[in-house]
């Protein structure tokens, strides 16, 4: 409820987190839109990951133009975007841009572009080359957005690729002018570094890990001789450290350079460095990383040894140490200088194994030499450039003058006296010198070395030594002289080291005043620090080149104001204020709207972004505008568990004592309204404002509501802005989605609401979900099967078992639970009054896995589940053992939902009985109107933005732990609750006091509402400690954050272990006694209960740390692997991220722990699916470490979920998605069996046969299977037609996928000898099924192995002929393309072993490419090189005497298709696998010369052949036309624009056209030689003429309808409502659980949905019609057409009837026509009389899933017709009784027998010509 922004509003440094988390793996970190001057405009993309991008073809769209350039053996390098690579795009060549920019010749630059960036902002997005979007962002220069990016010369920088791109909170301006072009933008003005200081006690490095050594790995003994200075070693192989190979994760650099691998026992290793100071008093250390021993020897004399036992050292001594992984050692020797010598050094080293079989070598080192040295002078501050740029600052810290002169600066350590300072430079006591960086002769490279040395030329008086981005920061010390170093963006050379930005964060626009509407006449700051702040050098400026600029002078002093006279003009009511430094960098920026009350804009609070309109200006004083604070946001209903918008509403609150007209409030962000005029919220009253007022009204009886509201919430959340008349703000929340805010309010069945009115409700702490507990009373449910015992494993207490599991998270009450037999007698159930303790369903209730919160109250058995439920250990079980097979059971049970999904699974161990039920949920979610169910009397304190800090502390260092406390105004205990972990979970809490005194516990400020502690208790290493932080009133009222606090609390680990890394490091902080839990197996620790199973997919508590800087709390982790996997531990493991903090947009991630030899398999077929055009998973390689355990390398993939769907198709997560896996069953001890997956049809309907082993992971409450067991029903015998099939299954995606396995010989994949190790998904798009492989590591295993073999259903399909030369085409694409000596992938496997130092890529591909090649050419047969041509009968020219001519040929089987250039018309088919056939190629009179192509999927020609065909006579003009809209229909009044520029003579002679419309009275007007306009004036049916002549007087014409329709004509089903003129039969809203049919219109966008269930048939033929039909009144005796497109949405073969329906009275009863599609393989019409006597009258074979349809009454006729190719066509009409009266016509669904169907309609039009406009 603060006030936070009133109009634009930015600021030049945010430092807040953004919690919305859709994000990308490449991103656009950096936008220059809008230049100054003649500069160029750009874009930057930066690959944010460890793995390489293949970027060939990928499209920069929306906003610019191109595509990057193919892949080119020539240019290979251009191809692959690099691990955190940053490049350029520009609409400019490159020349170009590196001048304008000055850009390192490193950095890449692609373009040019087409078109320009707009000024005023767009959207731009980034695809691959399948079209699948990377990233997208859509900026502005308005709102939210800076206007110093707006032509004032900053560019928009991405704050953190870690978080949602497309979000104004994540973008900033830049620091610099110009930009970061292709160099990260630095995080803040000043960004502290680790101190560069080299402890000359310690040493200056000569040698360090990563330099260059010469090695022998040729396992032969070399003797001794090798250490001396004078051996040869010339013929040695170099290469950078570390040397070895090793799988865990090693210290930076890792391993560069490998050793052979061939069992021996020692490896030699020489470098040289060069040495010029004195040896005397010097000391020699080394630091190393080494696994196992070595023997250090300088010039052939030794220095020492580590893991190496005293005495000769021979080629086969061994190490006397076992390492388990190497890390960093630090002065494991330390001797004195005598081996050394001035001038050249040579370092000999062997390194020993303690085996010959030792499974990994590691071998670093670091040679530190300290030479005697003064403290009298510091280097303060560094920026290495170019001259006149680049500088050293030397600082006096002493009492006296110090004089430079004979003093040296050196960037070469061998090298002392580089520069001399020849001349007088005497620094004063305290002062400051600088020197020229080049001009010092010193080198502008990184790292950076530099070293001040005493004029004796060997004595260092000072040296720095780090990584120095060359990217124009300086590196200096704050305060001058001090021991804390900075970047600074700013660099200050001979002043003191603070920069203009630092102070300007603290200066504030305050207040604008405006002289009428056309001017401001000044501007006040505001101080918002505790320190006078000098505005000398600082500007002010309302134009963006800054050329109206007014300096600043003076001070300001704290917390005080500063106004001063402009002269500023408002343009188009908008005015923007940059505050600028004096080299005209915008430090802060505003765009502020004339208001359109009062004459004063006021910033309140001061120092805040949020600007009020005021009647009353407050020159030089506090600001304190008029402003109503009494209305507040007090609920929030954003998500129903139906999805649809018509429950969605927003709920207002008047807190205050007198009432409150909001007329004219609006709501300007996240939903648009304004109130009506005359509304009024009495005190303490409530007004709903809602996006279906009517739904509210019906569901909720007499509440105050308005509405409609346009636009929808967010699931994902969003900022709710609400503004009064003035435009002031009243209230507003940025309320996101899980975390920290309610869980349930995201579809889990409850609304949002504020706990008490005067609490902070921006805050999450301030919000709880509705209580929907009591809302919902128990239903009986009764379901009777044959018990059939399909299997049986160990005794009966095995597999006799009733079995109850949810689909996700939920609650949900059973009671009076039955199994008896034929629904009587005795309850068979045993022990089902208590829950099982023992891990046994024997005795009682066994809740394990996901649904280990089950328990039981009284005689109600509470199921609660945290994730899916299944037949493994994820449900609750019970022992029904005295089942008998073949007899009949009914399962019973009285239910009702809690919260969550309303999905209850009930079935027998066997499966053989199994039922569902979806238990109603409430439509009165909430309170809306009314207090709410949370509601407290008195606010409650609320806790959040929880921290710690460091984040990884290190042993003994102290850990500060913050939050931030609101309270009311009322004074809080605050209390940091901590324990340390230990195995059993346990450990009593402790707590202490926080503060917010500026004092104590550490507390940095007083008064802000951050309250500090600090724990000192803990610093052993690895120590586990866990903490939350409490707040208690006096009142008793309290607030923990994390919200669950003990149950989940935070949590760190001290680790004093570095780990630096090339790739991603993530540490998960897993509690002790959880950890031990995971590691338990299937052994069941009794410390849960037994409750987690080695299969449990339970997931347990995490504090998650991203490279050791980002910490998240409130993560999860569990095991992840099938039950052939699945081990003890977190070797591999799922995780999720909480919904309100994700991590680079995704809530699940899973790392896996493949051998070295497997790392790449799934990597290679994801890149090939890539290749081939189907979407993979994204991967990258990082280094995982649980707690303070070792580091490993581990692989992190994409989850194939809702993630990766919506990443991959628009909307993908509503398409079906099946996990494919074993069917299995489990004894009660774990022993198991399973069945493969297959295609097979069981005999049954039932989902419960189907769904333990093709698991549902999209739409789970639906729990429709009804697609999924249609298809099987389909290919079950194997006896479909083509056309049939391709309905169903999209053999492109499958016979890609199966070709991929197949090559590969992935024997556990789908394709070939396991059906499982994929996922199955039916695209929402084209309903149509398609494979995701997943786990493809067990393949590369035998080259001779067969291709395909396929579970029962698949083969028979693959094998079919026009899918087997779909799979042996993508098969020759692979071999051809992507396999033996194809430059592109030996290229990407390349950038993938040059991707990091932390692992191999060196799986040989290139053996099992050539090994496949004779297997897969078999397999292949004399097609694949078969010839491309046309079959010419042994004539030159084919003649005919027709218009067209049908081709056929033969083609290889690289051929995707065949085309003939300029012939779209021409229909393509394959005859067998090399046969192929054109049909309906259009020629002209005379000869034809025709090209035919053979191309590939994505149209690239392969193969040509020219073709003379000689038409005989003359020909016609053929007749093409287009129209806008291309659909023909169009409102009344509105222009039809058509053209027939697309006709054409084939004698190439012009044509003359002529164009006529029916009925008369529409208006039409030619344009040029080929268009014409129609207008019409009211609706009707026109046909539009159009005839063509040539000049030989040949004439052809072409007829098309237009359909026009008045204003309420048509209902194109874009909105989230439906138009008043439909009605309602036999269906409702879609509600928030599963019963009856529904009507959605969000279902799927544009579309209205149909939906009936299972559960009952809803026959067309009936007396009393049961079927959901919506329907509209049409003219009674006038003509009328009624039209319609249908699509199946659901399964495609049934028993079903929908399409549009039209109804009459006839005989005085009313008879209904149906015309539509029937059971999915016809076109039909059918008439339906009252009685329910039903006849069919017209069926067409159909066999495609849409139809375009309409009835049309013309006269005493009906007439039934089809749209083809733009015409409509007559199927079927019916004479009617002369004035026959019609009715209604409407959408329509039916089915004869119990079945799940789902049909779209896309639109639905009447046309009424007697009805006017």
């Amino acid at each position: 409820m603060k006030g936070l922004y009133w109009v634009s509003v930015f600021m030049a440094v945010l430092g807040v987190g953004i919690s919305d988390v859709r994000s990308e793996q490449v991103v656009f970190s950096e936008i220059m839109y809008h230049p100054p001057g003649d500069l160029p405009e750009y874009l930057e993309v930066y690959n944010n990951t460890a793995t390489p991008f293949d970027i060939a073809d990928w499209r920069l769209c929306d906003g610019v133009e191109y595509t990057f350039p193919s892949f080119a053996l020539d240019a290979v390098d251009r191809t692959f975007l690099k691990p955190f690579e940053r490049i350029l795009l520009s609409g400019v060549d490159e020349a170009t841009l590196r001048a304008a920019y000055g850009l390192s010749p490193s950095v890449r630059v692609y373009g040019p572009w087409t078109g320009n960036l707009k000024n005023s902002g767009e959207r731009i997005t980034l695809k691959d080359k399948n079209g699948v979007p990377v990233c997208t962002v859509e900026y502005n220069d308005k709102g939210r957005w800076s206007p110093a990016a707006d032509g004032a010369g900053h560019t928009l920088v991405l704050k953190n690729p870690d978080r949602r791109i497309d979000d104004w909170r994540n973008w900033t301006i830049s620091s610099r002018l110009g930009g970061t072009p292709g160099t990260e933008e630095p995080r803040s003005a000043e960004t502290p570094v680790a101190s560069p200081e080299v402890n000359l006690i310690t040493g200056i490095p000569y040698v360090n890990y990563g330099d260059v050594w010469k090695y022998n790995d040729k396992n032969v003994d070399l003797g001794t001789a090798w250490r001396t200075p004078a051996f040869d070693d010339s013929a040695w192989p170099e290469g950078p450290g570390l040397f070895g190979f090793e799988t865990a994760g090693l210290p930076s650099p890792g391993i560069r350079t490998g050793f052979a691998r061939s069992q021996q026992l020692t490896y030699y290793l020489r470098t040289k460095f060069l040495y010029t100071g004195s040896t005397k008093g010097v000391t020699i250390t080394i630091d190393q990383v080494l696994d196992d021993g070595a023997v250090y020897y300088l010039n052939g004399q030794e220095l020492g040894r580590s893991g190496m036992a005293a005495g000769a050292v021979t080629f086969t001594t061994a190490a006397n140490r076992t390492t388990g992984d190497a890390v960093e050692e630090l002065a494991v020797i330390t001797t004195n200088g005598s081996a050394l010598v001035n001038g050249m050094n040579v370092l000999a080293v062997e390194v020993h194994q303690v085996n010959t079989t030792s499974s990994d070598v590691v071998f670093g080192m670091r040679l530190n030499i300290s030479a005697p040295s003064q403290a009298s002078l510091l280097i303060n501050e560094v920026l290495p450039g170019a001259a006149g740029i680049g500088f050293v600052e030397i600082h006096n810290p002493g009492t006296g003058p110090i004089n430079l002169r004979d003093h040296y600066l050196t960037d070469n350590p061998t090298n002392l006296r580089k520069y001399r300072f020849s001349g007088d430079v005497v620094i004063p006591a305290g002062g400051l010198a600088t020197v020229g960086f080049t001009e010092a002769g010193l080198a502008v490279t990184s790292p950076l070395r530099l070293c001040l040395v005493a004029p004796d030329g060997s004595t260092i008086i000072n040296l720095i030594s780090c990584e120095m981005p060359l990217d124009g920061r300086s590196l200096g010390r704050k305060p001058t002289g001090g021991d804390s170093w900075f970047l600074f963006t700013e660099p200050t050379p001979g002043m003191l080291n603070v920069s203009q930005s630092a102070i300007a964060l603290q200066i504030h626009l305050n207040e604008v005043h405006f002289v009428g509407t056309r001017t401001v006449d000044w501007v006040e700051l505001y101080n918002s620090s505790d320190e006078a702040i000098s505005l000398d050098g600082l500007f002010l400026a309302s134009k963006a080149d800054l050329s109206n600029k007014t300096p600043l002078s003076g001070s300001i002093s704290a917390r005080g104001h500063a106004s001063l006279d402009v002269a500023f003009s408002v343009s188009d009511g908008q005015i923007a204020l940059f505050l600028a430094n004096s080299a005209g960098g915008v430090l802060s920026a505003r765009v502020l709207e004339r208001p359109l009350l009062g004459d004063s804009l006021q910033v309140f609070p001061e120092g805040s972004n949020e600007w009020y309109a005021s009647a009353q200006s407050t020159r030089d004083a506090a600001n304190d505008p008029v402003r109503n604070t009494d209305v507040v946001i007090n609920e929030i209903m954003y998500h129903t568990p139906s999805d649809e918008p018509s429950g969605e509403y927003v709920e207002l609150h008047n807190r205050g004592a007198s009432a409150v007209d909001v007329s004219g409030w609006r709501f300007v962000d996240g939903i648009k309204f304004t109130i009506p005029e005359g509304t009024i919220i009495p005190s303490k009253g409530y007004l709903v404002v809602a996006a279906d007022a009517a739904w509210v009204r019906t569901t909720y009886g007499d509440v105050p509501v308005v509405g409609d509201f346009d636009g929808r919430l967010s699931n994902g959340g969003e900022v709710l802005r609400l503004v009064d008349q003035w435009g002031n703000l009243a209230d507003e929340v940025d309320y996101l989605t899980g975390g920290n805010w309610p869980v349930l309010a995201d579809g889990g069945g409850s609304s949002m609401e504020l706990r008490n009115p005067w609490m902070d409700n921006s805050r999450s702490s301030a919000w709880l979900a509705s209580d929907e507990s009591v809302k919902t009373s128990f239903e009986r449910y009764r379901y009777s099967d044959v018990f059939r015992q399909l299997n049986t494993q160990g005794s009966p207490t095995d597999y006799k078992e009733l079995h109850l599991h949810l689909v996700g998270d939920s609650h949900v009450i059973l009671k009076n639970i039955q199994v008896r037999l034929n629904g009587a007698g005795p309850n068979l159930i045993v022990n089902g009054n208590r829950m099982s303790t023992d891990g046994r369903s024997d005795s009682g209730w066994l809740a394990q896995g996901t649904h280990y919160a089950s328990y039981l109250s009284g005689d109600e058995l509470h199921l609660i589940s945290d994730g899916h439920g299944d037949n493994r250990p994820n449900r609750v079980e019970i022992d029904v053992t005295a089942m008998q097979s073949g007899q009949t059971y009914e399962i019973s049970f009285d239910a009702r939902w809690v919260s969550g999904m309303s999905r209850v699974i009930a079935q027998t161990w066997d499966h053989s009985i199994a039922t569902t039920v979806s238990l109603p949920v409430p439509s009165s979610i909430g309170t809306p109107g009314a207090p709410n169910s949370c509601y407290v009397p008195e606010a409650a304190p609320q806790v959040d933005d929880l921290r710690h800090d460091p984040v990884v502390p290190a042993r003994g260092q102290a850990v500060r732990v913050t939050a931030r406390i609101h309270s009311g105004g009322l004074s809080p205990q605050v209390l940091l609750c901590h324990r340390v972990d230990n195995s059993s979970g346990n450990a009593p809490w402790a707590t202490k006091p926080m503060f917010d005194d500026g004092v104590s516990g550490g507390d940095e400020k007083a008064g802000d509402g951050v309250y500090t502690a600090q724990l000192t208790e803990y610093g052993q290493q690895g120590q586990i400690v866990q903490f939350y932080v409490q707040a208690v009133l006096p009142n008793g009222l309290t607030c923990v954050q994390p919200r669950d606090g003990v149950a989940r609390p935070a949590m760190y680990v001290v680790d004093t272990t570095t780990n630096p890394s090339d790739l991603r490091r993530m540490r998960f902080i897993v509690s002790t006694a959880d950890l031990q839990d995971i590691s338990g197996g299937d052994g069941m620790s009794s410390l849960y209960g037994y409750a987690f199973p080695r299969l449990s997919n339970h997931y347990f508590n995490a504090t998650i740390v991203v490279n050791e800087t980002d910490v998240i709390y409130g993560c999860e982790i569990r095991p992840a692997g099938s039950p052939w996997t699945r081990g003890g531990g977190l070797d591999r493991a799922k995780f999720k991220f909480p919904d309100d903090n994700s991590f680079r947009g995704k809530g699940t991630l899973l790392y896996r722990n493949y051998d070295v030899g497997w790392w790449s398999h799934d990597r290679i077929v994801r890149y090939w699916l890539y290749l081939l055009g189907n979407p993979a998973p994204e991967n990258e390689f990082i280094v995982v470490k649980v707690n303070s355990g070792n580091s490993s390398v581990r692989e992190e993939v994409e989850v194939v979920g809702n993630d990766f769907l919506n990443r991959s198709y628009e909307n993908g997560s509503d398409g079906e998605l099946y996990k494919i896996d074993d069917e299995w069953w489990f004894q009660d001890n774990w022993s198991r069996q399973n069945r493969n997956a297959d295609w097979s049809y069981k005999g049954t309907d039932n989902p419960g046969r189907y769904h333990s082993e093709w698991m549902k992971r999209t739409r789970e409450n639906e729990y429709d299977y009804s697609a999924l067991i249609s298809f099987f029903k389909k290919v079950h015998g194997g006896s479909y037609t083509q056309a049939e099939i391709e309905r169903l299954a999209d053999p492109v995606a499958l016979m890609k996928a199966s070709a991929v396995g197949g090559y590969i010989h992935a024997w556990d994949f789908f394709s070939l000898d396991r059906g499982k190790n994929c996922y199955f998904y039916r695209r929402l798009t084209d309903g149509r099924f398609m494979f995701f492989p997943w786990d493809m590591k067990r393949s590369f295993d035998n080259p001779n192995a067969s291709f395909y073999n396929g579970m029962p259903g698949f083969r028979p399909y693959l094998e079919k002929p026009y899918n087997m030369r779909l799979f042996k085409h993508y098969l020759v694409r692979l071999l051809e393309n992507y396999t033996l000596n194809a430059g592109r992938i030996y290229a990407w496997l390349q950038m993938e072993e040059n991707a990091s130092t932390q692992f191999p890529f060196n799986y040989s591909y290139a053996n099992w490419f050539a090994n496949r090649q004779g297997p897969a050419f078999n397999l292949l047969g004399a097609n694949r090189n078969a010839s491309f041509g046309v079959v010419m009968g042994g004539r030159s020219v084919l003649v005919t005497t027709t218009g067209t001519i049908d081709l056929v040929g033969t083609a290889p089987l690289r051929v995707f298709k065949v085309q003939v250039d300029g012939h779209p018309e021409a229909r393509f088919a394959w005859l067998d696998e090399s046969n192929w056939s054109l049909t309906g190629v259009a020629v002209g009179s005379g000869l034809n010369e025709l090209m035919v192509n053979g191309v590939d999927e994505f149209g690239a020609i392969l193969h040509q052949f020219p073709v003379s065909v000689r038409r005989m006579g003359e020909s016609k003009p053929e007749m093409a036309i287009q129209a806008d809209p291309p659909s023909w229909q169009i409102p009344v009044l509105e222009p039809l624009t058509m053209d027939v520029s697309e006709s054409n003579s084939p004698d190439g002679t012009p044509v003359t056209y002529s164009w006529s419309v029916t009925p008369t009275d529409a208006a039409m007007e030619t344009i040029g030689e080929t268009a014409a306009v129609a207008a019409f004036p009211r609706p009707g049916l026109y046909t539009i003429s159009v005839a063509g002549v040539d000049a030989a007087g040949a004439s052809a014409s072409i007829q098309r309808e237009a359909i026009v329709y008045g204003d309420d004509g048509v209902s194109p089903f874009d909105s989230s409502r439906l138009d008043p003129f439909w009605n309602l039969e036999n269906v409702i809203l879609r509600p928030n659980y599963t019963t009856g049919p529904y009507y959605s219109l969000s279902e799927v966008p544009g579309s209205l949905i149909l939906q009936v269930w299972s559960d009952r048939a809803f026959p067309p033929a009936s007396s009393s019609p049961a079927y959901p039909l919506i329907w509209r009144e049409v003219p009674s005796t006038t003509d009328w057409a009624f039209l319609s497109k249908l699509v199946l949405r659901g399964q495609v073969f049934g028993d079903y009837m929908t399409g549009v329906l039209a109804e009459t009275i006839e005989s005085n009863n009313p008879v209904r026509y149906f015309f539509g599609i029937e059971d999915g393989t016809s076109l039909t019409v059918r008439r339906v009389t009252a009685s329910g006597a039903a006849s069919l009258l017209k069926t067409t074979p159909w066999n495609v899933s849409d139809a375009e349809i309409r009835i049309r009454r013309t006269g005493d006729a009906l007439f039934f017709e089809q749209r083809v190719d733009d015409v409509w066509v007559s199927r079927h009409s019916v004479a009617l009784p002369v004035r026959c009266k019609a009715t209604k016509a409407g959408l329509v669904l039916a089915t004869d027998t119990p079945q799940s169907v789902k049909v779209g309609f896309d639109y639905a039009i009447l046309v009424d010509p007697a009805g006017g406009l």
